[in-house]
């Protein structure tokens, strides 16, 4: 059954060797949404709802999906603002979240994800801090001298450290409020999307059981009931036996007006 989902992944993603319009298409889509929230949320500083749509993503489409949507996104920043130290910073932090978030979160129902995202969100974030003080560092090497570099780090990172833990109180209470909300929308759409893998999805990790019975739930309710299908029967047969009526009906009357009827064509 593996071998199977991993099978039909990949047919998914490739065919004829070349990647599927839809598949670029949910890429595309994932990582306009993450730039489109940080650039409608950049005129507060260090609010970012990035790693909760991350954590959203990797858990439910898998890595396959969140880790190209963030090298897009990093792409993207860099093409519209141009090359800094935060590139090196945004190059190794956002694919290594998406990566981390993956293997922790694959599975797991929205209640518990949420947690484990939590739990990974707070020294992620913290990790963040840090590796921006230190890529911002590097980037004035030839300006400081070197007994002066450690100096200069621990003096950036703690003029940074209002902005870092206001980074940190936004991180997890968006992943408190919208993580399972957000979940059950994207594991509903994927579904939509391609409803006859949602087994397979369940057997690779990528949705949760409970969503799977609430869509076979759903289905059981569009079904027609065994009541209505035997009316319905019921009604088409009297139709028919109503149209042979009218049919008899219409031979007699020609017989009557001195046409010739089935019944003496058969005697001569």
């Amino acid at each position: 059954m593996k071998n199977t989902t991993k099978t039909k992944d990949k047919e998914k993603i490739r065919q004829n060797g070349v990647m599927t319009a839809r598949y670029i298409t949910h890429v595309a889509v994932m990582a306009g949404l993450i730039t489109a929230l940080k650039f409608a949320l950049s005129f507060l500083p260090n609010i970012e709802l990035i790693t909760l749509f991350i954590a959203v993503f990797s858990a439910v489409w898998g890595l396959k999906y969140s880790l190209p949507a963030t090298a897009v996104f990093c792409l993207v920043e860099m093409a519209i603002y141009g090359i800094g130290s935060w590139v090196v910073l945004y190059f190794i932090y956002w694919p290594l979240l998406a990566v981390i978030f993956h293997f922790a979160l694959r599975g797991k129902k929205p209640p518990v994800a949420m947690g484990i995202a939590v739990a990974i969100a707070v020294p992620m974030t913290v990790f963040f801090g840090v590796l921006s003080a230190c890529t911002d560092t590097l980037f004035v090497v030839g300006a400081v001298s070197h007994d002066m570099l450690d100096t200069y780090f621990v003096s950036y990172y703690l003029k940074g450290l209002w902005f870092d833990l206001l980074h940190l109180v936004s991180v997890v209470a968006s992943i408190l409020l919208l993580y399972i909300p957000l979940a059950k929308i994207c594991e509903k759409i994927k579904v939509g999307i391609n409803p006859t893998k949602a087994d397979d999805d369940i057997e690779d990790g990528n949705l949760t059981e409970e969503t799977d019975q609430n869509i076979v739930a759903d289905n059981n309710d569009d079904a027609p009931s065994e009541e209505n299908v035997d009316f319905g029967t019921k009604n088409t047969t009297e139709k028919i036996a109503e149209n042979e009526s009218n049919l008899s009906d219409e031979q007699h009357d020609n017989c009557s007006q001195g046409d010739i009827c089935p019944e003496s064509q058969g005697e001569k």
